[in-house]
């Protein structure tokens, strides 16, 4: 846990440094990544009636993970500027990451099973199968955790507060009288 000290300010500081970068070179490698997917696969239908729930919720998650990696370029330059509104984007970007990899998780979850529902195996239970996945799930939210222990530190929370400027004196010069 950090402190208010000047060395783990330093630290703090370094890290948030180090974390806005590797999100920056994180972000450029998920839209190279997701151009590619575009381009391979053609962009996933919009949304429509004719679809059902599960594809709805597929695309829907597909379009919501490109807007999130949007959000985590434009935090990492809110953070390396030191404005408060990059804490905040990238505490939006943990809320929205784990929001998302749980459903993604869950309707993979769902699809295996029901794939060796079709296909008999004796050996792949429910709880095989979420063993299996859970540590990809785990990989996959690792970061967003991280994230969120570390922006949450008071050291860190510091270097975002803005400086007191501006105001004025209710009493010009007022002092309290000395005896």
């Amino acid at each position: 846990m950090l402190g208010n000290s000047t060395e783990d300010r330093s630290f703090a500081l370094r890290l948030v440094r180090f974390i806005a970068w590797l999100a920056i070179v994180c972000c450029v490698f998920a839209a190279v990544r997701d151009f590619y997917l575009m381009r391979v696969n053609g962009v996933p239908t919009l949304p429509s009636t004719r679809l059902g729930v599960k594809n709805r919720l597929l695309n829907t998650i597909y379009f919501t993970k490109i807007a999130i990696n949007l959000v985590l370029g434009i935090a990492a330059i809110g953070v390396l500027r030191r404005k408060s509104w990059g804490r905040v984007c990238l505490l939006t970007w943990v809320g929205l990451t784990i929001l998302t990899e749980t459903t993604s998780y869950v309707l993979a979850f769902l699809e295996v099973q029901d794939y060796y529902r079709e296909h008999p195996n004796p050996n792949m239970t429910g709880m095989y199968i979420f063993w299996s996945m859970w540590g990809e799930w785990l990989r996959m939210l690792a970061p967003a955790i991280a994230t969120l222990f570390i922006f949450r530190q008071q050291a860190v929370a510091a270097l975002f507060r803005r400086s007191p400027t501006g105001g004025f004196e209710p009493i010009p010069m007022a002092r309290v009288a000395q005896k």
